[in-house]
């Protein structure tokens, strides 16, 4: 049985629910609050996100990649970094040999170079 979601909320009604949630003064004063945190965090990311690029651009130079196509593997190693942030075992593995058929189908990237790619973020693909 399908659940009953209520009446739909008007643009109108929508709109006066924001402008009384996302007071100005209100809003300022939390991110005043948490933003040595927000910054300390960023920068950790950046971080993270910057070295995984220098990871990825070793393994296209060995590759011998340059111009439009080092743009399709650097997508890829990006990709499966962000997997690796959020997944682990056989889901990033399986999510990492999609991200692969993917690249290859849509791209016509050599599957090589993407195996090369993912093992060395720290990914090893599963073998069916």
């Amino acid at each position: 049985m399908a659940r009953s979601r209520g009446l739909p909320k008007s643009p109108q009604a929508r709109y006066a629910k924001w402008q009384a949630k996302y007071d100005p003064t209100v809003v300022q004063t939390r991110f005043n609050e948490v933003s040595s945190v927000a910054q300390a965090r960023a920068q950790a990311g950046i971080i993270a996100a910057a070295q995984a690029q220098q990871e990825i651009g070793a393994v296209l130079d060995q590759y011998g990649v340059a111009g439009p196509a080092r743009a399709i593997y650097l997508s890829f190693g990006m990709k499966v970094w962000h997997a690796t942030q959020r997944l682990t075992s056989t889901a990033l593995a399986s999510e990492v040999n999609g991200l692969t058929q993917y690249w290859q189908t849509a791209y016509g990237a050599n599957p090589t170079i993407l195996n090369a790619i993912a093992q060395a973020l720290g990914v090893t693909a599963l073998s069916y």
